[in-house]
């Protein structure tokens, strides 16, 4: 959104912001109609993923269909379900990346241009008919983009205390991810890597330190690590920005002595790495190519240099028995020592547009489940991390998905040594309280943006989680 708005700004367009989906905002939709009231803009835009898209098709239909002007619908899931969209009160669909498209699309509202000739959009025609667009090419050079303008947004509605900024320091390096995992559509970047200059990195992160005062950054890369090269310039280049810390995503194989060095010197002190399962068929069938024998020694370089180490897993392959769904427990007892955090969740989702989507739809009979609201046969809400699933599991699988749910529920906060219950009235038992105070605020946290999941930042919790943990080990 921030770099839409300045996409807009930059043509000369006068452009309001509503992030109904921020951290501190408690009535996303109150927020709309609000800044929908009195108002009549010259067109309306809706970033879609599938967690909000139902939701967002109500917000037209209630508020933004009433004013007669054009809604225009971008995002992961616009572009993998378009008709699905211009079906719910959209007109114009943006497929894909939204920066060129956009700018074209902004000659349309001033009548400069029609949408015949504009790539990469889905709309409805004139007499209903919908028209899809030829897909248009992947930016080539990220370097030509604006700044994301942050103006657009109240700093209030996502931290309150300074030290909550990080929230804030959300950052792009590169696009496109040439991994195929086959739970992941990755629809706006697509496959084919490309990546900004090491001095257009630097100077957005000057502006966010000098303008907000963020100093801790979280880049949200789908593959920041993919190119050694251009890794090992940006944290060159990264080393001359002062006091600053980040995170990052990154596949277990391009993690090495040189890399990780190079990441430490830059400012690195988190790195998250999708593992997903023990079972190396399942490895296989998902395209998850990584080698399982290489995964502790790579956390303790991660420890070695200073580098805490979150990983991922996922549970619920439909293809698994309840045994093998315990391998993966077994592997994650044995990687705690090692790890700083393991993800909440994880409970395999068909998401549209993915290999295990298209498999299983049909047959297990989740079909537009993010609009009927689908559960399977036998429902019963599976575990307070994730009550939600999606495939037919027996008592035994549901047993399986539970233990390694708790497995990581428990390290999480700290229990895995037998529980935090010390002697009463020891700093023991008070920390372990105030870990499940954070316990219960990440639960409200989700409850209330579960559809959002995947934008769930949970940063100043972890913050405090690992200021209490630090306190409990000197006990």
């Amino acid at each position: 959104m921030a770099m839409m708005g300045a996409v807009f700004r930059e043509r000369g367009l006068s452009v309001k912001a509503v992030d109904a989906a921020a951290f501190l905002v408690r009535d996303g939709e109150s927020r709309v109609a609000s800044a929908l009231e009195g108002t009549k803009p010259d067109a309306v835009g809706i970033s879609l993923i599938v967690g909000n898209a139902s939701n967002a098709y109500s917000l037209i239909n209630k508020y933004i269909s009433k004013l007669n002007i054009p809604v225009i619908a971008g995002g992961p899931h616009a572009t993998i379900a378009p008709d699905e969209a211009l079906k719910h009160g959209v007109h114009v669909v943006v497929r894909g990346e939204g920066e060129e498209t956009g700018a074209e699309l902004a000659e349309w509202l001033a009548g400069s241009r029609e949408l015949e000739g504009i790539q990469g959009i889905s709309y409805l025609a004139r007499d209903g008919s919908v028209r899809h667009n030829p897909d248009r090419p992947p930016i080539a050079n990220l370097d030509v983009l604006p700044m994301p303008d942050h103006d657009l947004f109240d700093a209030s509605n996502y931290f309150e205390r300074p030290e909550d900024r990080v929230r804030a320091g959300k950052v792009i390096t590169s696009r496109g991810c040439p991994n195929k995992c086959s739970f992941c559509a990755n629809p706006i970047f697509g496959r084919k890597f490309r990546y900004r200059s090491p001095a257009s990195v630097v100077a957005e992160l000057e502006m966010l330190k000098q303008r907000y005062g963020i100093d801790r950054f979280e880049f949200l890369d789908d593959a920041f690590t993919a190119s050694r090269r251009r890794l090992l310039d940006l944290a060159e280049e990264l080393r001359r920005v002062p006091d600053v810390t980040f995170s990052c995503v990154t596949r277990l194989e391009n993690l090495d002595g040189e890399t990780v060095s190079a990441l430490r010197a830059a400012g690195l002190y988190r790195a998250y790495i999708g593992v997903e399962s023990a079972r190396k068929e399942t490895l296989r069938r998902i395209h998850k190519n990584i080698e399982l024998e290489k995964l502790a020694p790579t956390l303790r370089l991660l420890r070695k240099n200073g580098i805490e180490a979150s990983l991922f897993f996922m549970f619920g392959f439909p293809w698994e028995s309840a045994e093998e769904m315990r391998e993966t427990n077994r592997l994650i007892k044995k990687l705690r020592p090692l790890t700083a955090w393991f993800n909440e969740g994880g409970v395999v989702a068909p998401y549209p547009g993915t290999e295990i989507y298209e498999e299983y739809h049909e047959s297990v009979g989740f079909t537009d489940w993010w609009l009927t609201h689908w559960r399977p046969s036998g429902y019963q809400p599976l575990h307070p991390l994730q009550p939600y699933y999606f495939f037919p599991y027996d008592d035994e699988k549901r047993a399986a998905i539970r233990e390694g749910l708790d497995i990581i529920l428990q390290h999480n906060r700290g229990e895995e040594d037998g529980g935090m219950a010390g002697k009463k009235g020891t700093g023991r038992q008070n920390i372990g309280q105030l870990l499940d105070i954070i316990h219960d605020l990440e639960e409200q946290v989700r409850d209330r943006d579960r559809q959002l999941h995947e934008f769930w930042n949970r940063s100043a919790l972890e913050k405090l989680r690992r200021i209490m943990q630090s306190l409990r080990g000197k006990k």
